[in-house]
């Protein structure tokens, strides 16, 4: 990132099909050509996408957004500034420590990737992650899958299917 210091650094896994509730990262060109992790711009990215969207980018090559991003602080503050300034703003100058819950309490939620990530794409860098596997464990379904293909089988499982059948599994 020495030689990117205002742009953000974005994991993206492989995507292992069409999932809607997830970002896509659509890679651009290669900026360091590697073997294994060559650093690519990102071109565009989509925050939970249509069914039929997330179909074309996953037919496209696109990447999940694992939202492993590294960066310097600056260019956090940077993209922050120019997308939720008002947010930059709470944050000013005149906060102390002593007032970060404070501040923290009173400033609006946002969502980071659609709010932020998704307006400043030519800001954003991927390196691909291909070997990690790496998926989203935000619902129970999610968890049973991952369990499932590696081949664990904790107790809970069995009890777990019988009481919700109505749960994709």
């Amino acid at each position: 990132m020495a030689e990117y210091p205002q742009n953000v650094l974005i994991v993206g896994a492989e995507a292992r099909y069409p999932e809607v509730e997830y970002g896509w990262i659509q890679p651009g060109r290669t900026l360091v050509d590697a073997l294994a992790n060559p650093l690519l711009r990102v071109s565009r990215f989509f925050e939970k996408p249509t069914a039929r969207r997330a179909e074309a980018l996953h037919r496209r090559g696109c990447l999940w957004n694992t939202f492993v991003t590294i960066g310097l602080a600056a260019a956090f503050l940077e993209l922050l500034q120019a997308t939720v300034p008002h947010l930059t703003r709470s944050l000013g100058v005149r906060s102390a420590y002593s007032r970060l819950d404070q501040i923290y309490d009173s400033i609006e939620p946002i969502d980071f990737s659609k709010a932020v990530l998704a307006r400043m794409p030519g800001r954003l860098v991927v390196m691909r992650d291909a070997a990690s596997g790496w998926t989203d464990l935000g619902s129970p379904s999610r968890v049973i899958d991952v369990l499932t293909r590696a081949g664990a089988r904790p107790s809970w499982l069995d009890s777990t299917r019988a009481s919700a059948p109505a749960m994709a599994l």
